[in-house]
């Protein structure tokens, strides 16, 4: 059978109207059934579709035995064995909680106001900073800042929120001769992170307003798209938590230049709300928040 992200309408179980399965004690309603276009057995192909919504997650589950069809809809006689054989099947499923997540030398960071989560070498400090210029990011603010230290080097994170779903980076061009402004915006109607260039790209690739989807191959262990920043050498990064609202990890120079990963940091942030995004497997995450700890131990 297959297990996959689906559709259920609430955590508050199935609706009254529709029939459900109880497997190992979870709930798991009826959703849907589909009919086959080839024959089988003379007749259509039912197959009968599970969903179940679990701490935020939703499932669904695809039994892979199908029933031939009578012209009335009814299932003939072999079906009966064949409904022995799933439940049998569906009696031992079951979930399992996961992993813990712990890594030597390295803690985790939880703001349950903004709702994300990263990960930092223990010896080092995480401090509230004031911000100082809460409209540094055109289309919307800045509400809060983390500043996350060993007293030489600094990463900070920036929290900040768009009514408009949108957000443009020019932070990095003073200082950058080939760096230009960059714009990001969430088309709802594509459903779609897209990237604009106000002044073009400095190689011409892209021209001044030309609008195309970005590029979101790089993801966070929590499934989070990681968007370039307007900085060199890969010194900041834009992170959406929702369509709205948006973490900025910015470090200094020495870390830019003088590591392997200048955004291993940025690459441990969850979002506490589940829907928002898949985090990786508790392997790989622990993969991740090592590679993490490696990266801060050359500093």
């Amino acid at each position: 059978m297959v297990v996959q992200s689906g559709g259920c309408a609430s955590e508050d179980g199935p609706s009254p109207n529709r029939p459900s399965i109880s497997l190992n004690g979870v709930v798991f309603a009826v959703t849907d059934i589909t009919y086959d276009t080839q024959n089988y057995g003379g007749g259509n192909v039912a197959v009968t579709k599970y969903c179940s919504f679990q701490k935020g997650l939703q499932y669904e589950i695809f039994p892979k035995i199908s029933y031939p069809l009578t012209t009335e809809y009814v299932k003939d006689s072999s079906s009966v064995d064949k409904d022995v054989t799933l439940n049998k099947m569906l009696s031992t499923f079951k979930f399992t909680p996961p992993s813990k997540v712990a890594v030597s030398g390295m803690q985790q960071y939880t703001d349950s106001n903004f709702g994300f989560s990263f990960w930092y070498p223990s010896s080092w400090q995480v401090t509230q900073a004031t911000v100082q210029n809460q409209n540094k990011y055109p289309g919307g603010t800045i509400s809060n800042q983390l500043n996350v230290s060993n007293g030489k080097n600094l990463v900070t994170i920036e929290e900040f929120s768009s009514p408009a779903f949108s957000i443009t980076d020019s932070t990095g061009v003073g200082a950058c001769p080939v760096c230009v402004p960059i714009h990001y915006y969430f088309d709802a109607s594509l459903h779609t992170w897209m990237v604009e260039y106000p002044n073009g790209t400095e190689s011409g690739i892209q021209k001044a307003g030309v609008s195309a989807p970005a590029d979101v191959s790089v993801n966070t262990m929590g499934g989070l798209h990681m968007l370039a920043g307007s900085h060199r050498f890969g010194a900041n990064t834009i992170i959406p938590l929702r369509a709205r609202n948006f973490v900025v990890v910015t470090v200094d120079g020495e870390i830019a230049t003088g590591t392997s990963d200048p955004q291993a940091l940025a690459r441990t942030i969850l979002a506490l709300d589940p829907k928002v995004a898949m985090p990786w497997s508790a392997v790989l995450q622990i993969q991740t928040i090592k590679s993490e700890a490696d990266v801060y131990k050359a500093l």
